[in-house]
């Protein structure tokens, strides 16, 4: 198995020290040296995904790009590990257990991006991971690695939505955390209305691991399309939970039995991507973890949070209606059709009338708000309604 993003099996925190040894800020170094056209030269050529939990992985490079372009002189950069999905702990992981890796990244970003303003923007009931993060600020700055570049650390809103762009933006101006209208997008017109990237933790952490390991290494494993590793937390019924990190590309099904899931004639569905993607079949268990791959057979990469239900534990109108019932109480309630489209849905998931749940479904997946929430709540259900035999249903 390869390791890029971190180290397996870890113990205790990875110091400054530790990281150091490994070869930790070298990378930071180097772009400080070069400068930030070369650091966006090397972003963009390694081809590095964004990991942010919309999972449409979007290259790091372009959203970069348009926030080192703008003409505003003051340009922000935010390390977004909200990780409000109940299902997800890969952001926590790292904050956790490597939290250098993290914000080595953040910093060769604001190279790129010409940044002086930085905020780690971390879940705010995650007393571990923000105890870990404040002493590595301490340790970096001790080790006069900040390079003169101010980094706030601000506790996020614990409820679902705190993680959308938008909403961290609101919830960094003092507001409630909540998403709101596009355009303009973050990148144009973001934090105090100045241009803003928005940047998920492992997204970060890959930067450092490019910059640590060098592109050869990282174009070795993966994909083409889809350089690298990534992190995915198993959840569900296996025997053993937690997060994993595995190349790109690799099969669903050999995630699954690294984390000691059941046969597939024991799966009653897999979620490959959070409670809001489509739930897979244990006979499609094959497909590579890729955006792309995902995509095409009508699911998404998501989080990179894998959840397994057993036959014996669920039945799938069961699993359906429950998640839908969790989605629906995470909903903010400003958009009109996401709060009264998501109750619609649970209540025709209650009666078992499916017809009618594939039809709001259908409505609520086209629904335009200031958020994908619903158009998440309608994948997963049209996805099951759709894919998998009636008799299943039963």
């Amino acid at each position: 198995m390869t390791y890029l993003l971190t180290e397996p099996d870890p113990t205790e925190r990875e110091s400054l020290g530790a990281y150091l040894a490994r070869g930790g800020y070298r990378g930071l170094a180097e772009a400080r040296t070069r400068g930030g056209r070369w650091v966006l030269e090397q972003v963009e050529q390694a081809g590095l995904r964004g990991r942010g939990g919309s999972g449409r992985g979007g290259l790091i490079a372009e959203k970069w790009q348009k926030v080192a372009r703008a003409t505003s002189v003051t340009r922000y950069l935010i390390a977004n590990g909200a990780e409000s999905s109940p299902v997800s702990q890969r952001d926590r992981y790292l904050m956790t257990w490597f939290p250098h890796r993290v914000l080595e990244g953040l910093l060769i970003g604001a190279v790129a991006l010409g940044a002086e303003e930085l905020w780690l923007y971390a879940r705010g009931d995650s007393q571990e991971s923000l105890d870990s993060l404040t002493l590595a600020l301490q340790e970096a700055e001790s080790a006069e690695l900040l390079g003169g570049v101010s980094i706030q650390l601000q506790p996020s809103p614990a409820h679902y939505i705190a993680g959308e762009e938008s909403a961290v933006i609101d919830s960094l101006e003092g507001l409630e955390g909540l998403p709101q209208p596009r355009p303009p997008h973050p990148e144009e017109a973001g934090l105090r209305g100045c241009p803003t990237a928005v940047q998920n933790l492992e997204s970060l952490a890959a930067v450092a691991a490019l910059f640590r390991h060098g592109r050869e290494r990282f174009a070795a494993v993966g994909t083409p399309d889809c350089p690298g590793t990534a992190l995915f937390t198993v959840s569900g019924a296996v025997a053993r939970p937690g997060v994993y990190e595995v190349d790109y590309g690799t099969t669903l099904r050999t995630l699954l039995d690294l984390a000691g899931a059941p046969s597939a004639d024991q799966l009653l569905a897999v979620l490959p991507g959070g409670l809001s993607s489509g739930p897979l079949r244990p006979d499609e268990l094959e497909v590579p973890l890729t955006y792309e791959d995902l995509a095409a057979v009508g699911t998404s990469m998501g989080p990179s949070a894998v959840v397994v239900f057993a036959k014996a534990n669920a039945s799938l109108l069961a699993m359906v209606t429950e998640t839908v019932d969790l989605l629906k109480e995470a909903a903010c309630g400003q958009c009109r059709g996401c709060k009264e489209g998501h109750q619609e849905l649970s209540k025709a998931l209650h009666q078992g009338d499916l017809g009618m749940a594939r039809d709001l479904a259908t409505v609520l997946l086209y629904g335009k708000g200031n958020c994908a929430h619903p158009t998440g709540t309608a994948r997963l259900a049209l996805r099951a309604l759709q894919a998998f035999p009636k008799e299943r249903w039963e």
